[in-house]
């Protein structure tokens, strides 16, 4: 499987693979290629509507606890325009916890919120080319971002749940055998 960013200036990879399709999305989604035999559709949105419900379910839990990880930008910096020490650092945070929170962005002007935090994206995917990094929601002056970076076995891993390539995997389960009146036989 192939997992490529869908934007239209970058072309991020999840797993390093060097096949280059690619289709026009929105710009926080990335498109998935799989195998075309097994489907109909070639591409498939990432994270589709039911996966970002998902996180930013995971994101509110996680504010309210208050284990979000947190970053905060300084004024000069607050264009999305940051040096390189502090692209790692803001890249090694949210490498760490797949999901962080971005504060100061863009404290000029709150129209210029969401490009300046699709910038932030852009440029965390050119530090780490086989990631992509996903805009999740802005609010105010803050956003969140979504990496999907840590192992599965991690405990700070978020699952999400997706049928893409898992055609006739899940099965119904067996319901229990009955008696004439519509019990459970309990053996």
């Amino acid at each position: 499987m192939v997992l490529m960013l869908g934007s239209s200036r970058t072309r991020a990879f999840l797993p390093a693979v060097t096949q280059h399709c690619f289709r026009q999305h929105s710009p926080t989604c990335i498109a998935v290629l799989y195998d075309p035999q097994s489907t109909d559709d070639e591409f498939v949105d990432f994270p589709t509507s039911s996966q970002r419900v998902t996180l930013k379910k995971e994101a509110s839990k996680r504010l309210a606890r208050n284990e979000m990880a947190t970053f905060s930008l300084s004024p000069d910096e607050s264009d999305g325009v940051m040096s390189v020490t502090k692209l790692q650092e803001l890249w090694s945070t949210l490498s760490d916890n797949e999901m962080i929170l971005v504060r100061g962005i863009s404290k000029d002007d709150k129209k210029l919120v969401y490009r300046t935090a699709q910038r932030i994206c852009a440029s965390l995917e050119t530090i780490q080319s086989d990631l992509a990094v996903t805009l999740l929601s802005t609010k105010g002056h803050t956003a969140i971002l979504y990496c999907p970076s840590l192992p599965l076995d991690h405990p700070l891993h978020i699952p999400l749940r997706t049928s893409v390539g898992q055609k006739n995997k899940w099965r119904a389960r067996t319901k229990p055998a009955r008696d004439n009146r519509g019990q459970v036989i309990r053996e």
